[in-house]
């Protein structure tokens, strides 16, 4: 699985020339995702809303959006499918497409979510084509190209300033426990954030090093953005009231009161 898509297909002429696709009503495709890639160019944005972590993403590190306290869950996508806020991640705005590399060509393609909602018939009402006529991507999937290639060269940029605050000893396991009253405490594993203190002793060769590569921004950022861990706790009660409202409570969530206390150990 690919983020958020449950089947990836490489759009090709062949098979799609005579179809059309549906766009995103809303952002529930990312209602289960707690961790989003973000994008060095939107963090400042970002910080101002989420707390960002750095993860381990394949061979790589990569900064990443927290968007919930529990795990399987995104509480920055409210009941109806919305962003909390106006900020949306870039990321979330290329559902339902994808850009994959090809494994014997080494070549980017493509890629959309293999589903009979996705991929529909040319009649079908607010769907949009593939390909123009003469067999050329169509103007919107072009678009989402150039945005998908956009959010890669920015990710590259944001693999090599991870890579740089490992090699100077910035990055240390960010252990976070949320307390959920009693004995029900949830880990959440994997994290990873700036050691600050190790931020300051740094020599000016290395300050000079970090800042050239955009390295020193995102630890700055990083930084800043932690203080919204308890934000998350704010939109957790939100999404829950929202749910209980609606009817549609899972019994395998959690429910949160205006008088539970949420405590972290970091």
């Amino acid at each position: 699985m690919h983020l958020f898509h449950e089947k990836l297909t490489h759009i090709n002429t062949q098979q799609h020339a005579d179809k059309h696709w549906m766009p995103a009503a809303d952002y529930s495709f990312a209602a289960n995702t707690q961790l989003i890639p973000v994008c060095l160019g939107e963090m400042t944005r970002a910080a101002a809303y989420l707390p960002i972590a750095i993860i381990q993403a394949g061979e790589h590190h990569t900064p990443a959006l927290l968007t919930s306290l529990l795990p399987g869950q995104n509480h920055y996508i409210n009941a109806k499918g919305k962003c909390a806020e106006d900020f949306i991640p870039t990321i979330l705005q290329t559902y339902p497409f994808a850009r994959m590399v090809n494994v014997d060509t080494r070549q980017a393609v493509l890629c959309v979510e293999d589903s009979e909602d996705i991929i529909v018939a040319p009649d079908t009402p607010g769907s949009k084509p593939f390909f123009t006529k003469d067999g050329k991507p169509a103007p919107e999937v072009q678009q989402i190209m150039q945005l998908l290639e956009q959010i890669h060269n920015d990710r590259v940029i944001g693999f090599n300033a991870c890579a740089l605050l490992n090699k100077h000893g910035l990055l240390v396991d960010w252990p976070l426990q949320v307390n959920l009253g009693g004995d029900n405490v949830q880990k959440i594993p994997g994290l990873q954030r700036v050691d600050n203190d190790v931020l300051n002793k740094l020599s000016r060769e290395a300050f000079a090093e970090l800042k050239d590569h955009f390295a020193m921004a995102l630890a700055y950022i990083q930084l800043v953005s932690v203080h919204h861990l308890f934000r998350l706790q704010k939109l957790a009660f939100e999404h829950f009231k929202e749910l209980n409202a609606q009817e549609e409570q899972d019994e395998d969530f959690l429910v949160f009161n205006e008088n539970d206390r949420i405590s972290f150990n970091f």
